[in-house]
């Protein structure tokens, strides 16, 4: 490959460049908008002229760009930063634009999509019927907020979509919104959450709502101050796969139900759980298993390890 680094370069500046590079350089530049922003990569032209001239990939919904020639490069790497396509973690500017990028490179290259220190807001970021693999840098420090007023679930699978977060905090933002859950399962072939905090839930930290969910794998995750259930794990289709859960911390949720009918964690189906703490200040219930109903068959398997503090309502267990 012919390797050309320019250190006066920004991805930005190449965007809007019109000198002629053959079509087997890359160019490394320096940042996204100024030099040492983070966004520094590596973009190559993949053969495609006569584009719309100067797009951003925010634009072209993918790591692509264009130049002011009409020549456009691609992404070149096998992991993506946020910041090298356009995202900024200030927690204050929208990035969903940004976030259609993320899901679509992570989806065709099976690659991860990396979230720096900062939080990164963005609307919500569905898997539907696709792959999105979500790691941050460190699990308290690198947050994704849902944007103020977007009233849906931050993150979601959907038609056989694949989900995979670690290290990660994902902050629904509820004082915001007027419903939605931090994640929603709605059929999906994969859900595996590692070493996550899912805070400031309206709804649900994690409502498994709807279809055929398969491979749910919750290892090191806490959820706290969630308005209704921690986990609320529903079987419509009574084909769930086991839902494998451990190290799970559930604190402070339940602020929005009535009548003590929020659970920590509410089963229906087959389930394997182990290593549960639970506590909270309102008046709500701690493990919910259910018997078969119209939500779905009735919850089976092991719950084990289990610590409750500070649940008034009875039927804590049950």
């Amino acid at each position: 490959l012919n390797l050309k680094t320019n250190l006066d370069t920004t991805t930005t500046a190449l965007i809007s460049s019109v000198v002629v590079y053959s079509a087997d350089v890359i160019i490394k530049t320096n940042g996204f908008t100024t030099s040492g922003d983070g966004g520094a990569s590596s973009w190559k032209q993949n053969g495609l002229t006569g584009q719309t001239v100067s797009q951003s990939p925010a634009q072209l919904g993918n790591a692509l760009l264009n130049d002011a020639l009409g020549n456009q490069w691609a992404f070149v790497g096998v992991a993506l930063f946020v910041e090298q396509v356009g995202g900024i973690l200030n927690g204050i500017i929208d990035n969903t634009l940004v976030s259609g990028v993320l899901k679509s490179w992570s989806n065709s290259t099976g690659g991860n999509v990396y979230f720096g220190i900062g939080t990164y807001v963005t609307s919500s970021i569905s898997a539907n019927n696709i792959s999105i693999s979500l790691v941050g840098l460190n699990k308290e420090l690198s947050i994704i907020k849902l944007i103020n007023g977007a009233n849906d679930n931050l993150l979601s699978t959907a038609n056989g979509g694949s989900l995979s977060v670690k290290n990660l905090t994902l902050d629904q933002n509820r004082s915001n919104q007027t419903g939605g859950h931090g994640i929603r399962g709605g059929g999906g072939n994969k859900l595996h959450l590692d070493d996550v905090q899912i805070l400031n839930s309206f709804s649900y930290g994690i409502g498994i709502q709807s279809g055929t969910n398969k491979n749910m794998s919750f290892n090191n995750l806490r959820i706290d101050n969630a308005g209704l259930d921690g986990i609320d794990i529903k079987d419509f289709n009574l084909d769930n796969e086991t839902a494998m859960i451990t190290n799970l911390v559930i604190s402070n949720y339940g602020f929005d139900s009535t009548n003590n009918t929020a659970v920590a964690l509410d089963v229906r189906g087959p389930i394997n759980a182990s290593n549960i703490e639970i506590s909270t200040i309102a008046q709500s219930r701690g493990i919910r298993t259910r018997q078969a109903t119209s939500q779905g068959r009735a919850a089976s398997g092991v719950i084990s390890s289990v610590t409750i503090n500070g649940v008034t309502a009875t039927d804590s267990i049950g």
